[in-house]
């Protein structure tokens, strides 16, 4: 975490940041959509069971 930090310090623009911080979250964010697909093909199996 600290070589991250020590990046965006270093970088004035601010983009180099931004970048980073996408970088971090976009796995966290696939999580989240690849769950809520998971949930949403699960109903659709589960009506099609019945």
């Amino acid at each position: 975490m600290q070589h991250i930090m020590a990046a965006i310090d270093a970088d004035p623009t601010g983009i180099g940041g931004a970048v980073l911080i996408v970088l971090a979250l976009a796995p966290i964010l696939f999580g989240i959509v690849s769950m809520v697909s998971a949930a949403i093909c699960q109903s659709l199996i589960d009506e099609e069971r019945e």
